[in-house]
Protein backbone atom coordinates (compact mmCIF):
# COMPACT_ATOMS: atom_id res chain seq x y z
CA UNK A 1 0.00 0.00 0.00
CA UNK A 2 1.01 3.56 -0.77
CA UNK A 3 1.45 6.03 2.21
CA UNK A 4 0.91 9.49 1.97
CA UNK A 5 4.52 10.14 3.23
CA UNK A 6 6.00 8.53 -0.13
CA UNK A 7 4.19 10.42 -2.58
CA UNK A 8 4.70 13.87 -0.81
CA UNK A 9 8.54 14.15 0.12
CA UNK A 10 10.47 16.56 -1.18
CA UNK A 11 12.87 14.11 -2.67
CA UNK A 12 10.77 12.34 -4.76
CA UNK A 13 8.72 15.01 -5.89
CA UNK A 14 9.59 16.23 -9.53
CA UNK A 15 7.15 18.97 -9.55
CA UNK A 16 4.17 20.26 -7.78
CA UNK A 17 0.94 17.80 -8.07
CA UNK A 18 -1.51 19.87 -9.70
CA UNK A 19 -5.29 18.46 -11.20
CA UNK A 20 -7.22 19.98 -14.40
CA UNK A 21 -10.63 18.93 -13.82
CA UNK A 22 -12.85 18.82 -17.13
CA UNK A 23 -16.55 20.00 -17.19
CA UNK A 24 -18.19 16.58 -16.38
CA UNK A 25 -15.49 15.48 -13.88
CA UNK A 26 -15.72 18.53 -11.28
CA UNK A 27 -17.25 15.96 -8.34
CA UNK A 28 -14.86 13.32 -8.94
CA UNK A 29 -12.05 15.79 -9.18
CA UNK A 30 -13.49 17.37 -5.79
CA UNK A 31 -13.37 14.17 -4.58
CA UNK A 32 -9.90 13.39 -5.62
CA UNK A 33 -9.08 16.49 -4.16
CA UNK A 34 -9.90 16.22 -0.57
CA UNK A 35 -8.06 13.03 -0.19
CA UNK A 36 -5.38 14.39 -1.53
CA UNK A 37 -5.30 17.48 0.68
CA UNK A 38 -5.85 15.14 3.40
CA UNK A 39 -3.08 12.90 2.40
CA UNK A 40 -0.44 16.30 2.27
CA UNK A 41 -1.39 17.04 5.93
CA UNK A 42 -0.78 14.25 6.99
CA UNK A 43 2.45 13.98 5.31
CA UNK A 44 3.19 17.61 7.20
CA UNK A 45 2.68 19.83 3.86
CA UNK A 46 -0.25 22.35 4.07
CA UNK A 47 -2.12 23.03 0.73
CA UNK A 48 -6.06 24.19 0.37
CA UNK A 49 -6.31 22.48 -3.12
CA UNK A 50 -4.60 20.62 -6.09
CA UNK A 51 -7.21 21.82 -8.32
CA UNK A 52 -5.85 24.45 -10.96
CA UNK A 53 -9.14 26.76 -12.45
CA UNK A 54 -9.93 26.60 -15.69
CA UNK A 55 -12.66 27.49 -18.19
CA UNK A 56 -13.97 25.74 -21.11
CA UNK A 57 -16.49 28.58 -23.60
CA UNK A 58 -18.08 27.00 -26.66
CA UNK A 59 -18.72 29.11 -29.77
CA UNK A 60 -21.41 29.56 -31.52
CA UNK A 61 -20.55 26.81 -33.74
CA UNK A 62 -20.48 24.45 -31.01
CA UNK A 63 -16.79 24.34 -31.13
CA UNK A 64 -14.72 25.02 -27.19
CA UNK A 65 -11.91 26.19 -25.99
CA UNK A 66 -10.13 24.72 -22.94
CA UNK A 67 -8.09 27.99 -20.42
CA UNK A 68 -5.99 27.09 -18.22
CA UNK A 69 -6.65 30.37 -16.20
CA UNK A 70 -3.02 29.67 -14.11
CA UNK A 71 0.22 29.03 -14.48
CA UNK A 72 0.99 24.81 -14.95
CA UNK A 73 4.97 25.58 -15.58
CA UNK A 74 7.01 23.20 -13.80
CA UNK A 75 4.13 21.54 -11.92
CA UNK A 76 3.02 16.94 -12.32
Amino acid sequence: MISCESIFTHQERVAPLQIIALNGAEKLAAKIDKHLVGWAKNAGLNHDTFLTPVKCPRFQSGDAKGMILSSVRGGD
